[in-house]
């Protein structure tokens, strides 16, 4: 009976362990929970802090620094040398030995200029990332050609460029190629002036003029009227009259005739590379020979003694 009794005390002790134990999860990806105890060191166990007091600092007296000065632009000017004028030489056409100038009738025949040749223009070159810097615009932007002899602005606010292949209009956004396939009278751009009449006047080397209304083109060379086909310069006066200065003297266009004025009429040279008219309605010439002043009657000529 005992011998029962302590089988008994046995099997019922198993059955009780195995109820306690957890239940088997099903979960193989569950994460084990670890609970995490600290440790406690003591303080005899940690090194002293060895404290070091702070030496007096050497002190270094700086030397001399070397200056260099920043590269610039900007130069003081410098006191000019000037030189008293003599008494200009005074040359008046039709007296001693100097001619009338000579008036020829001008040749007009407009003629419906062609189609130009539009390009899209593309973003400015910048060199440098500086809104201060310069862009520009070339023949990668949609200029015809990079040299540029003359530039000026129409009552719109286009921009003109006289280039060596023609002249180009550009609006912002576009360029606009005129060429001799346009009517233009030589590719080749010297010159441009606008009108009071917003007519564009286009002087070229060795082609003559081309007046150009938006429309129609108007070309002139010699055998319309001009004293030579190498146009320099171009001004329109306060009274409305267009002057170029060309390779064979000034002319004066008054909408109907060219007036002539050489060194036979008493300008000091023949090739005028420019042409001013100042407050008192005076014109100057610049030529390689000096400078011609012109009031409307007679010459007066300046040039190195």
């Amino acid at each position: 009976m005992k011998k029962y009794f302590i089988l008994i005390l046995f099997l019922w002790a198993v059955l009780s362990c195995t109820h306690q134990q957890d239940p088997v999860s099903t979960n193989n990806f569950a994460p084990k929970v670890v609970e995490v105890e600290g440790c406690i060191v003591p303080n005899d166990s940690l090194n002293k802090l060895k404290i070091i007091p702070a030496g007096e600092p050497k002190i270094v007296r700086a030397g001399n620094p070397k200056i260099i000065l920043t590269k610039t632009s900007i130069l003081p000017t410098r006191i000019p040398r000037i030189i008293i004028s003599g008494s200009p030489e005074i040359s008046i056409p039709g007296h001693n030995n100097f001619s009338f100038p000579k008036v020829v009738p001008a040749i007009i025949n407009p003629f419906l200029a062609g189609i130009p040749e539009i390009v899209i223009a593309k973003e400015a070159q910048i060199k440098e990332n500086n809104p201060q810097d310069f862009s520009s615009y070339g023949k990668f932007q949609g200029l015809k050609a990079n040299t540029i002899n003359a530039i000026t602005q129409d009552n719109v606010g286009n921009l003109w460029f006289g280039t060596a292949r023609g002249i180009t209009r550009f609006d912002g956004k576009s360029f606009a190629h005129y060429t001799e396939a346009a009517g233009l009278c030589r590719n080749n751009v010297s010159s441009i002036v606008q009108d009071k009449n917003n007519d564009l006047w286009i002087g070229t080397k060795g082609g003559g003029i081309s007046r150009f209304d938006g429309k129609f083109m108007t070309n002139f060379t010699e055998k319309e009227g001009l004293p030579d086909n190498f146009i320099s310069a171009i001004l329109e006066d306060k009274s409305g009259n267009l002057w170029f200065g060309t390779n064979g003297g000034a002319s004066k266009f008054d909408g109907k005739s060219f007036t002539q004025y050489t060194d036979k009429e008493g300008l000091i040279n023949n090739v005028v590379f420019s042409v001013c008219e100042d407050n008192q309605g005076s014109l100057w010439f610049g030529t390689p020979g000096g400078v011609s002043k012109f009031d409307g009657k007679s010459f007066s000529n300046l040039f190195r003694g």
